[in-house]
């Protein structure tokens, strides 16, 4: 569980540098603003991976909702905390439901 905490701050940050910053730093001046948000939001989605339908509409639905929050802020610290806690918060909640905190 620690790894995973501490993994989790590598993988929330790497995540919207590149889905995020990288995406909609080199797609705009090739694809346009909205093609960018748009391909950013489906690849990031088709990367998370999902076992139904609904989880993957899921997960470009959130996506979208990052894409656009960083366009309008041009910053992606506020999201990687997010993600990084959205991830840190569903591990332990998840460890905790299953019982297993004192082996983490």
């Amino acid at each position: 569980m620690k790894l995973f905490l501490l993994l989790s701050l590598t993988v929330g940050s790497g995540w919207e540098i590149l889905y995020r910053g990288f995406l909609l730093y080199y797609l705009p001046s090739k694809i346009g603003l909205s093609g960018a948000i748009i391909i950013a939001a489906l690849a990031y989605g088709a990367a998370h991976g999902f076992k139904t339908p609904k989880q993957f509409v899921g997960s470009i639905v959130s996506a979208l909702a990052f894409t656009i929050a960083y366009v309008a802020t041009s910053n992606l610290w506020w999201l990687m905390l997010i993600h990084i806690g959205v991830m840190q918060f569903g591990a332990i909640v998840s460890t905790a439901i299953s019982g297993d905190l004192e082996a983490s």
